[in-house]
């Protein structure tokens, strides 16, 4: 009786044995979990970088390495560490997180490259037909003019304007007039809202800036930006617009600007994302605009680095 009970026993033991349909359970890692980045732009030849480490084990240290090679580790959290870089150079960054346990766990790869200062703008200036996309470009029949760079009422620089609407705008020159407070409230004067509250901040308070200004004095006039108008979508009822306008802005210092305000006017509202790092002197700036229609939803703007791709030059018409 006991011989055939240690029978059956075998052989069930064996079916599940060979029961090819119960999958393997993984291995249980625990391994530190890191995420790496930097803090806000401060000064425009230092990254400041942070590991973000989750742990089962108390972490012993954290290393960091560019390009492969380690930089220096850091002991204590929040762990961090601060690297010199050049102008226009790609760094690669990664960090390690090693427990008590001595697990060892890695972040993904972290590029850095830091942005030439901007020290000229050319281009070629052409006529908007509408509004609808594709955007439909013809070229310029202004004729031959000037275009200024105007800073608080003054201009800063002329340069001129050619019959086929070509410019280059020479930004070594600093404004002299203007000045606002390096925040995001002081942006807020480009598409002309107020009365926002948020979380918006800056990095340095005690940084300043000032909006610049392109106007063309020639066959045809007015304020001149890059704009790039993008394919409409739904959303629901609603339509949405897209639009990206572009405009210069000078920075006495390296300055970040950052978070979100909503701006209400009556019935309507605007939400306004910052993720805005200045360097010290000119910086190209995007508004990245949604506009709905046909529905009460909040329009939003972003504020962002660069000018819309590729830089289509042209009088700025009355968006909707």
């Amino acid at each position: 009786m006991i011989k055939g009970t240690f029978s059956l026993l075998a052989a069930g033991l064996l079916l599940v044995a060979c029961d090819s349909t119960s999958a393997p359970r993984p291995p249980v890692s625990y391994a530190p979990e890191v995420t790496l980045n930097s803090d806000p732009v401060t000064d425009p030849q230092r990254v400041d970088l942070r590991a973000t480490v989750t742990a089962r084990d108390a972490v012993e240290r954290v290393a960091f390495y560019r390009d492969g090679k380690l930089l220096g580790e850091d002991r204590e959290a929040p762990y961090t560490w601060t690297d010199r870089i050049e102008d226009g150079v790609t760094y690669t960054y990664q960090a390690y997180a090693y427990d008590v346990a001595g697990r060892r766990g890695e972040s993904n790869f972290y590029d850095v490259t830091q942005r030439p200062n901007l020290e000229s703008v050319s281009g070629k200036l052409q006529d908007l037909k509408d509004l609808t996309t594709p955007t439909v470009l013809r070229p310029w029949s202004g004729g031959a003019g000037k275009m200024d760079l105007v800073a608080g009422g003054q201009t800063v620089l002329s340069t001129p304007l050619a019959a086929d609407g070509t410019f280059a705008l020479d930004l070594k020159q600093a404004p002299q007039s203007g000045w606002l407070p390096a925040s995001p409230q002081s942006l807020l004067t480009l598409p002309g809202l107020s009365g926002c509250q948020g979380t918006a901040s800056s990095s340095d308070p005690a940084a300043r800036l000032v909006l610049g200004q392109v106007k063309v004095s020639a066959g045809k006039s007015g304020d001149a930006a890059p704009l790039k108008v993008l394919p409409p979508t739904q959303a629901g009822n609603a339509q949405l617009n897209y639009f990206s306008l572009g405009t210069l802005v000078y920075a006495d210092r390296a300055v970040s600007l950052t978070g979100r305000l909503t701006c209400s006017a009556g019935q309507s509202r605007t939400v306004v994302d910052f993720q805005l790092p200045l360097q010290k002197g000119w910086n190209k700036v995007t508004q990245q605009i949604t506009k709905p229609s046909g529905a009460a939803l909040p329009s939003q703007i972003s504020f962002a680095s660069n000018f819309p791709q590729p830089e289509q030059w042209v009088l700025v018409p009355q968006l909707p």
